[in-house]
C-alpha cells in the first residue's frame, strides 16, 4: 500500500507549483473529530464500515477559472466507507472530506475495489469537483494493467503507464490534448530503457530511437509530417556516432555530413536546399570550434 501511494505522488508531479499562480479559491474542511456526529460504524461481518479520523490529506482541485488543476495538503477528517463480506473488504472502499460549513456536503477524493482485504481493480482519485485525476489497476496490491492521468476535463487521457512486469517494465505514454498519442517510452527498473517513440499531432511517427539508462544508443530516425523518413543518425552512448542519411521531402538522398565513429559534420537542412546548421563532432559531442560555413563545406564536399 505505502508503495502504491508513493507512486500516485510521484506521478502526480505535474500539479506542483507553477511559475505564475491560479486564482484559487480554498475549500475548508471539518478538522476535529466530533463522534456525537461523525459516529463510527462497526467492525461488521457483512455491510458498511466507517471510520472517522484526523490526518493530513493531499487534494486535487481546479482554479476559478477551470483551466489549471490545484493541488495541496490539508489537515483534516477523513471519512472512509468500505464495503465488506464475511469480515473482509470486498468491493468498493471510498475517501471522504466534509465541508466545514455544511457537514452534509461530502467530497470524494478517492475509491478503491477490494477483494478478500487485497486491492484488485481501480483505484480513482478525483478533484474536488469530482472529476477524476488518476486511475490506477491493482492485482492482489500490485500495480498492474494500465494507470493513467487526466486532463482538466477528467476523461481526455493526459498519461498513461502500461505494466509488463509489475513496476519494474512498463510502456509510459504521454498525449497531445487531441487524445493522440505524443510519446511512448520503455521503462525498465525506473529507467527509459529500450524504444522511443514520438508522434505528431497528427498521429504520425515523428522520432524513434532505443535509449539504454536514458542515453540513446542505436538508429535513431526522424520524419516528415508525412511520414517520410527525414534524418537518419547512429548514437552510442547518448553520443553522434554516426550520420546514415538524410533525405529532402519527396524521398532523395541529399548531403548529410561526415560525421562517421564520433568524428566529422552534421548538416541540418530548413527545407529542401537551404542549410540551416553544420556542426561539427568530435568523439560524439559537438566541437566549440569555429562554425562551419556553407561555402566550406562546399570546398569540403569538392
Amino acid at each position: 500500500m505505502k508503495t502504491a501511494c508513493l507512486f500516485f505522488f510521484f506521478c502526480l508531479a505535474f500539479f506542483l507549483a507553477q511559475a505564475r499562480q491560479p486564482k484559487y479559491t480554498k475549500k475548508h474542511f471539518v478538522r476535529e473529530l466530533n463522534t456525537s456526529e461523525f459516529k463510527p460504524t462497526g467492525p461488521v461481518k457483512d455491510g458498511l464500515i466507517k471510520t472517522y479520523f484526523v490526518t493530513e490529506v493531499s487534494i486535487y482541485d481546479v482554479d476559478d477559472n477551470n483551466t489549471t488543476h490545484v493541488r495541496g495538503n490539508v489537515r483534516a477528517l477523513l471519512n472512509i466507507e468500505s464495503e465488506v463480506k464475511k469480515g473482509k473488504r470486498n468491493g468498493i472502499t471510498r475517501q471522504y472530506l466534509i465541508d466545514s460549513a455544511d457537514h452534509s456536503k461530502r467530497f470524494l477524493i478517492a475509491e478503491q475495489t477490494y477483494v478478500n482485504d487485497k486491492l484488485n481493480g481501480p483505484w480513482i482519485w478525483y478533484n474536488l469537483r469530482g472529476r477524476k485525476v488518476q486511475s490506477d489497476n491493482f492485482v492482489n496490491d500490485s500495480l498492474s494493467g494500465i494507470s493513467r492521468q487526466f486532463w482538466i476535463d477528467g476523461y481526455t487521457i493526459m498519461k498513461e503507464n502500461e505494466y509488463l512486469d509489475g513496476t519494474r517494465k512498463f510502456i509510459a505514454r504521454e498525449y497531445h490534448k487531441n487524445g493522440k498519442v505524443a510519446r511512448e517510452t520503455t521503462i525498465l527498473d525506473n529507467e527509459p530503457n529500450g524504444e522511443v517513440k514520438e508522434y505528431y499531432e497528427s498521429g504520425v511517427l515523428k522520432d524513434k530511437f532505443n535509449v539504454k539508462g536514458d542515453k540513446r544508443d542505436g538508429l535513431r530516425i526522424y520524419y516528415y509530417p508525412d511520414g517520410k523518413p527525414w534524418i537518419e543518425q547512429i548514437y552510442k552512448n547518448d553520443k553522434a556516432w554516426t550520420i546514415v542519411a538524410n533525405y529532402d521531402s519527396k524521398g532523395n538522398k541529399r548531403d548529410a555530413g561526415t560525421l562517421k565513429d564520433g568524428n566529422g559534420t552534421v548538416i541540418y537542412y530548413d527545407d529542401d536546399t537551404t542549410v540551416r546548421e553544420v556542426v561539427t563532432y568530435k568523439t560524439g559531442k559537438k566541437c566549440k570550434c569555429k562554425a562551419t560555413t556553407t561555402t566550406e563545406l562546399q570546398d569540403f564536399n569538392t
